[in-house]
Parts: C-alpha cells; structure tokens; sequence
C-alpha cells in the first residue's frame, strides 16, 4: 500500500488502497455524472455551495495547513 511520510521524522501519515481496473472505471462513471449534474445545478445553488466550501476550509485552515507541512 502507498504511503505518506513525514519527512523529517519519517512517521507514517495516510496510508492509501489500490484500486482494481474495475474500481477506478466505477469511479470515473461517478464523477462524470457528477460533473453533468453539477452543470446543470443553478448557478444561485453552486455559489451557495462554493461560499459554504469556503466557510469549511477557513474554519479548518490550521488543521489543513498542519497537514500540508507534514507532508512536504
């Protein structure tokens, strides 16, 4: 399994899957029709999502950021 590693202390962050040939097309499905649907979203609803996005990234900014220097 692929790992991330902090690299001044070499501690294992996040351990990840592979996904199976089946899987990953599964997922590609996913996200086609996602995207789709999202175009047809209202735009009134996509910026009410995108500032609710915001809100969520700004209030876990210090957790986000901590993560982030862990990994470089």
């Amino acid at each position: 399994m692929p790992l991330t590693t902090n690299p001044y202390d070499l501690s294992t962050l996040s351990e990840y899957q592979y996904y199976t040939d089946i899987q990953v097309n599964q997922m590609l499905q996913i996200s086609q029709k996602s995207f789709r649907k999202w175009g047809e979203t209202p735009l009134k609803k996509r910026v009410k999502f995108i500032k609710n996005l915001i809100f969520v990234l700004t209030k876990k900014q210090h957790l986000l950021a901590k993560k982030c220097s862990q990994e470089m």
